[in-house]
């Protein structure tokens, strides 16, 4: 799975900028990559380990983790 961080903030209504600070955190924890092709950057996201991380706090929280809509993540 890959998108570019500007399709990435148009879903999530969020500035390229912000995108690219927390991607460049999750980038350093292993959790997406990203590569760069011209002035573009494209995210990538292993299904693998986005699936761990899903069952991690499916596993310590329970109900308790809720997913949020975009627009409520402001």
């Amino acid at each position: 799975l890959s998108l570019c961080v500007d399709q990435l903030g148009s879903e999530l209504s969020l500035a390229k900028s912000t995108i690219s600070h927390h991607m460049k955190a999750l980038k350093n924890a292993g959790l997406v990559r990203i590569e760069r092709r011209g002035k573009f950057n494209d995210l990538s996201f292993d299904p693998t380990i986005l699936g761990s991380v899903a069952a991690f706090f499916a596993g310590c929280c329970g109900d308790q983790v809720e997913l949020l809509a975009p627009e409520e993540i402001k």
